[in-house]
């Protein structure tokens, strides 16, 4: 699974900032669903981003990925995320586990936690088990 930033919150508010910011977020396949089930669209919705391609098997680097993404695309995430003040904003790491496995660690870097603190982005790590 990939690493993405994922808004969810008012369609109207969400569609208007994705699309004034010129970033390529597209919109979950469950609130697409959840429109063509209902005659009339739903004013809920939850639009991702990917930021990584890198598997859950390499989450170092997932955050390296991250670390450019947001270094590249500050202004425009910056903007976005104020327009969207009372969205829900995740970024959304994914970890793989192995069944054979007791745990695991990953550290995250300081300056990428204050990156994301600075966007107002909640940490999530989605942790996946694998054989």
């Amino acid at each position: 699974m990939p690493t993405v930033i994922r808004i969810s919150g008012n369609r109207d508010s969400i569609v208007s900032a994705v699309e004034k910011s010129g970033l390529p977020f597209r919109e979950s396949i469950q609130s697409l669903r959840q429109g063509t089930r209902s005659k009339s669209r739903s004013s809920e919705t939850t639009f991702n981003l990917v930021v990584s391609e890198a598997d859950g098997d390499s989450v170092p680097q997932q955050i390296l990925d991250t670390r450019q993404f947001l270094i590249a695309h500050a202004k425009s995430l910056a903007n976005l995320m104020n327009d969207l003040e009372n969205q829900s904003k995740v970024i959304d790491f994914s970890w793989d586990l192995a069944t054979s496995s007791i745990g695991q660690s990953n550290r995250f870097p300081c300056d990428l936690l204050y990156s994301l603190a600075s966007l107002d982005l909640q940490l999530e790590i989605s942790v996946y088990r694998v054989e």
